[in-house]
């Protein structure tokens, strides 16, 4: 290990106080106390960095035996490696049957072949077995990708008029009056008005502002007065940032005081609905999108920025390969050389246009996309990736974007469920008359609908979910039945695990 020396004594004054002569006005050695009276902090500033030093080799020795270890579990008792997986009983071949021990020879004798394992049945059960255990294994590829990115200038992206900006509100009386920023995640989708009052009334909750946003069956975002408002309490919209005001339909300056009860946002355009409102997107071109914008990587616990090519510089670029580098040059930078692998996937007829891959030289370390700007993250985002999105399964989001699906064993299907309203709610299923329904208990029945998903079962219990479904939620569903088992995920060793209760 190398070693760091101690700091220098007064006699090793560097070549910038040679320069110098030393007192010449005051008779003093001014270079000579200087040093003196710093070299107590300028030790403790080296130990500090001698022990950074060594954090940093033990961090990369804990990394490289973690690795090791996961290759062992993955290789040895993973059951996605059934050939050397020591659990699976089909690594042991079936052999002669014979009893070898001089010492128990003369009490028991069993002979056979290996043909004999097939007639043994079990005639009861002395003591029950001890609770299992199993590891299944490398669930994600271990790579991040976007979406395709046409760096070409021919096409168009749908932005968020929403996602990434903010308003202002006043809500209180007298000195008790506050001022409160509504906020809209910049790498969250907002498809209809009613995503939008749900972000808002989320806020005003957690700020205790009694106001309620709600949406009208034509669009009309209102903000009137809930059950916990005092006639006191003033409120009103005071500024925004990114026009999100004009595309909510309200206007700064608008205000509920005990005389105006509520405030009514404008409707839909004609011809449109809640899932085609133009006030909630815009168009903008890849490039102007892409342009300066900066999305935060954690890798292994470390949060950087990384910020995307001007404008000016994309227009320069002769091939997407060009704009890899540039993205590999910002990680670099970031993180460090050698930790993270920059890939591209070229489309085979756009040389302009391709996918981004991200992987990490070592196995054991985790890569995630923290945020970015607006434009960037989002299924309609430029990049085509979500906040949370790693090199790992992401239990916060779809099964469908996870990463696990593929990786994990799983392939879409379709199934049957139910067909829910907008509200969420269940459709019944009515007759010519317009009546319910009823199945052969009297009780109502619902409209179905095939939608791809999932298909599996655990202990004799099936199991079907959605593309949709939330990886967390997904896992919630198998604990909380009755396959009686406990489903959880290691994030450091990407790996489900499943335990018998």
């Amino acid at each position: 290990m190398a070693s760091v020396n101690g700091v220098s004594s007064a006699g090793s004054t560097n070549s910038f106080y040679n320069n110098k002569i030393s007192g010449l006005a005051s008779g003093m050695d001014t270079e000579t106390m200087i040093e003196n009276m710093t070299a107590a902090t300028r030790a403790r500033i080296a130990k500090q960095k001698q022990s950074k030093q060594i954090l940093q080799w033990k961090t990369d020795a804990m990394r490289s035996i973690s690795d090791l270890l996961v290759g062992f579990r993955n290789k040895y008792t993973s059951f996605t490696s059934p050939k050397t997986n020591l659990l699976s009983s089909s690594f042991f071949s079936r052999n002669l049957i014979n009893v070898i021990s001089e010492k128990n020879s003369k009490y028991i004798k069993a002979t056979g072949t290996s043909n004999a394992a097939s007639s043994m049945s079990i005639l009861g059960v002395k003591q029950m077995a001890t609770t299992t255990t199993m590891n299944i294994g490398s669930a994600s590829d271990k790579t991040m990708e976007t979406g395709e990115i046409d760096l070409s200038g021919n096409t168009d992206v749908g932005i968020s008029t929403i996602a990434g900006n903010s308003f202002t509100v006043k809500y209180g009386a007298g000195d008790s009056e506050k001022t409160y920023r509504i906020s809209f995640d910049s790498s969250k989708e907002y498809k209809t008005m009613q995503d939008v009052a749900d972000a808002i009334n989320k806020q005003f909750d957690d700020n205790k502002i009694y106001v309620e946003a709600s949406v009208s069956a034509n669009g009309e975002l209102t903000f009137k007065e809930d059950s916990g408002y005092s006639g006191g309490n003033g409120f009103s919209i005071e500024s925004e940032t990114g026009g999100v005001l004009t595309a909510l339909g309200v206007s700064t300056g608008t205000k509920l005081d005990g005389t105006t009860t509520e405030i009514k946002g404008s409707a839909y355009n004609a011809g449109e609905t809640a899932n085609t409102d133009s006030r909630l997107e815009k168009k903008a071109s890849v490039l102007d999108t892409l342009a300066g914008k900066s999305m935060t990587l954690s890798y292994n616990g470390t949060t950087k920025k990384i910020t995307m090519p001007s404008k000016e510089d994309m227009q320069k670029f002769t091939s997407f390969e060009d704009f890899r580098k540039s993205i590999q040059d910002q990680v670099d930078k970031a993180f460090g050389k050698n930790r993270i692998t920059v890939g591209a996937d070229v489309n085979a007829t756009n040389a302009m246009a391709g996918k981004l891959t991200f992987e990490t030289t070592e196995g054991s370390s985790v890569l995630k996309v923290i945020s970015g700007d607006a434009g960037l993250l989002g299924e309609k985002g430029v990049l085509g990736m979500v906040s949370g999105e790693s090199n790992r399964v992401n239990v916060a989001t779809s099964i469908k974007n996870s990463g696990l699906a593929g990786a994990g064993g799983l392939t879409t299907t379709k199934i049957t469920v139910d067909k829910l309203d907008d509200k969420g709610n269940k459709i019944p299923k009515l007759d010519t008359d317009k009546k319910p329904v009823l199945d052969s208990d009297g009780k109502p029945t619902y409209e179905t609908e095939e939608v791809d998903g999932y298909k599996f079962s655990i202990n004799g219990v099936e199991f079907q979910f959605k593309e949709d479904v939330n990886i967390g939620d997904m896992m919630n569903e198998i604990n909380r039945s009755e396959a009686g088992v406990t489903m959880s995920y290691n994030e450091t060793s990407d790996s489900f695990t499943v335990k018998a209760m």
